[in-house]
């Protein structure tokens, strides 16, 4: 009875590994508007990632684009979805379809606008605390706590903005972090206060961002 058990549990145990293994990787973010557009805060970082769609045409019409390496093997399916007409601005998180980031270095887009043909160059360029560095939500009941990890020791400084991105408090000026983690609170002067804030981060002159909603 026992050693039935048992090799049941085994082979139970064997098969979930292997559907672990065999199971594709989710990307970081979802390839939706909403994230594609989200401009990066740093001028010439949005200029190295940018990718630029003029749609001048009045039909709705099949958009892909993609994005390939040096040797033209295509690392991120970027949209593949209908647009109407308008101005398109694309910024891409320097991440392939499995969400890992890519190496430094020089990458091609191309894009099928209902079969007229565009391409051009983005850069992967990283600041030396953007990939030692991150922030993130902790508690549900606090929406406000966030933990701040750091790779290396660097200077931080913490801004509170609101919906508006209007300065509101300031919860760290120019500080000493140390490597590991920190954790991030801000606690209204009263309950009247509702609605979406922000952290702006500045690690090392890299800025991070962390939005949460009270």
């Amino acid at each position: 009875m026992w050693t039935v058990l048992l090799h049941r549990v085994i082979c139970t145990l064997i098969l979930t590994i292997c559907a672990a293994a065999l199971s594709p990787s989710l990307p970081a973010r979802a390839n939706d508007l909403a994230a594609l557009i989200e401009r990066p805060s740093d001028t010439a970082e949005a200029r190295r990632v940018r990718i630029w769609l003029p749609v001048e045409r009045s039909s709705i019409c099949l958009v892909k684009i993609e994005i390939a390496n040096d040797s033209g093997r295509v690392i991120r399916k970027v949209i593949e979805r209908p647009l109407g007409k308008g101005y398109y601005n694309f910024y891409w998180d320097k991440r392939d379809d499995s969400g890992m980031t890519v190496p430094p270095g020089k990458y091609a887009y191309r894009i099928d606008d209902c079969g007229k043909k565009k391409s051009g160059w983005l850069e992967a360029a990283y600041h030396p605390m953007e990939l030692r560095s991150s922030v993130e939500a902790v508690d549900s009941i606090d929406p406000s706590l966030a933990r701040l990890s750091l790779g290396d020791s660097a200077r931080v400084s913490v801004i509170l903005l609101n919906r508006r991105g209007v300065p509101m408090d300031t919860l760290v000026s120019d500080s000493l972090f140390l490597a590991g983690e920190s954790f991030l609170r801000w606690t209204p002067p009263s309950t009247g206060y509702r609605g979406r804030f922000e952290y702006l981060i500045d690690v090392a002159g890299y800025i991070l961002r962390h939005t949460f909603e009270l």
